[in-house]
């Protein structure tokens, strides 16, 4: 059986395995974050994706290939945002740079 995209029953089951698949990626991400090394792996994620930087180059190939990691990891970002916050602003206190003016409480 194909898809029918006018069938509100299909609609529906298929936003519904959308959703089920969001939430189980999530509980991934979460569960990745709640370890000291998960959390140190995925700022070094971020960090190798160049998150905190800015892509822009003279050379117009090179910031559309930087543009291109960074937007692999911003979207770990916001996962990781949307999995667990209270983790993201602890690995970010476990893991940026010293002198980057972050609040402890």
């Amino acid at each position: 059986m194909s898809y029918d995209a006018n069938d509100p029953v299909q609609v529906e089951k298929a936003a519904e395995e959308d959703r089920r698949s969001r939430a189980r990626l999530l509980d991934d991400v979460a569960g990745v974050l709640e370890t000291e090394g998960g959390r140190r792996f995925v700022w070094r994620l971020l960090e190798a994706a160049h998150c905190f930087h800015s892509s822009f180059s003279a050379d117009a190939a090179l910031t559309a290939f930087r543009e291109g990691e960074r937007n692999i990891g911003l979207m770990v970002l916001a996962d990781a945002f949307a999995a667990s916050p209270g983790r993201l602003a602890e690995m970010v206190r476990e893991n940026a740079p010293a002198g980057l003016p972050i609040s402890s409480g």
